[in-house]
């Protein structure tokens, strides 16, 4: 396969994404979030739709996949600190007893 990331999935989609990774990484940086993956997927649900709102506003169109690619970010930061925070909670349970 001769293709990278970059040659099949266009500029803009690949910043929707990272904005997701990014917005929703933030957004579970506390340790005090009870629910890293929904609480990811939300985020960037949120951020997703309202920046196609803006954009709607602004003389650019509503893009349904722009929001899916910032939703993708989310998913895939939800499930990286989803997984940290099983870790951690193992390793706590497993110093307790």
């Amino acid at each position: 396969c001769n293709y990278s990331f970059g040659q099949i999935v266009p500029i803009d989609k690949q910043e929707h994404f990272a904005a997701g990774l990014i917005v929703s990484g933030l957004s579970v940086s506390s340790k005090e979030v009870n629910h890293p993956f929904w609480t990811s997927i939300g985020v960037a649900t949120g951020i997703g739709l309202a920046k196609e709102a803006y954009d709607s506003r602004v003389g650019g169109k509503f893009d349904v996949p722009d929001i899916c690619f910032t939703i993708m970010g989310g998913v895939v930061t939800g499930s990286i600190s989803y997984a940290i925070k099983r870790k951690r909670e193992k390793k706590k349970k497993n110093v307790h007893t």
